[in-house]
């Protein structure tokens, strides 16, 4: 994706839940571009079981990475925007976090603490010059997911068929919102969810049969 919207980009590795790797990977970016204008966080796991099945410790592993990464890594922005008073930061949740699903507790809880906190962080940080928001996909496939898709089609389809756009969401279409959230153009736009999910999170197709 990135190949096909830049000439240029510079990959740099860290690892989600170590907090001095992430400051260190920060200072490294700083001291190459010396300023960090945008962050855009997006690592995600899952572990799909009922509540009395999964463990404390798979659950707290789904918790840590998606939600508890994302703080790690604001924070470590926030020590070079603040003192620049300008930035932006999108914070990636999901559909997840607005409406219920069985067997995502786990998942569910962390994507929903993201827009808290977001909206908290947000109301934070904006006088400073920095804007946080969340960006909130539909179903798209991804790695996340794929296995799950593939073992169930019928469900596949069904999901499909109740997303007012009638086709799944996709990976590059989630690029063009990421890009205004972290431009200029975003400036009176913070603490907001940004739902891409072809309408779903507004209703749904079901219409009730009235024949008699």
């Amino acid at each position: 994706v990135l190949e096909a919207f830049c000439n240029f980009y510079q990959a740099y590795y860290g690892h989600i839940m170590g907090a001095k790797m992430e400051r260190d990977m920060r200072a490294e970016i700083f001291e190459h571009y010396q300023t960090i204008d945008g962050l855009v966080n997006c690592a995600g796991i899952n572990k799909a079981l009922p509540l009395l099945e999964i463990g404390m410790a798979d659950f707290n592993h789904v918790v840590d990475v998606n939600f508890k990464g994302i703080v790690h890594c604001c924070k470590a922005a926030g020590t070079y925007m603040l003192p620049a008073h300008k930035g932006r930061i999108v914070n990636v949740s999901s559909l997840s976090a607005l409406q219920g699903k069985a067997k995502y507790t786990a998942y569910s809880a962390s994507k929903a603490a993201i827009n808290g906190f977001t909206r908290a962080l947000s109301t934070e940080w904006c006088a400073q010059g920095i804007n946080v928001n969340v960006l909130s996909p539909g179903l798209v496939v991804t790695d996340i997911n794929r296995a799950t898709v593939m073992a169930n089609p019928d469900g596949y389809r069904r999901r499909i068929e109740a997303i007012p756009r009638g086709v799944p969401g996709r990976v590059e279409w989630l690029v063009g919102p990421v890009v205004m959230l972290l431009s200029p153009g975003s400036v009176h736009l913070t603490g907001q969810v940004i739902c891409v999910d072809g309408g779903i999170s507004t209703g749904d197709t079901f219409v009730m049969d009235k024949k008699q």
